[in-house]
């Protein structure tokens, strides 16, 4: 997995409390807090002026140069 992606995926874990929710709750608000971490990252890159896919070196994905 990228180095920045799999940062954002622990930064996502540590956000969700453990021992609070059920196992599919906690995946769920798991998966919402990284979506929104991820669409943040989107956004400031698109701020910059820089490529999304650059941004997160996924430059050969689904056709890109």
């Amino acid at each position: 997995m990228n180095e920045r992606i799999q940062e954002l995926a622990n930064k996502a874990k540590k956000s969700v409390p453990q021992n609070t929710f059920t196992p599919d709750k906690w995946v769920e608000v798991y998966n919402e807090r990284f979506a929104e971490l991820i669409i943040s990252e989107c956004i400031e890159s698109f701020r910059n002026g820089e490529c999304v896919r650059k941004h997160f070196n996924m430059e050969n994905v689904n056709g890109g140069n």
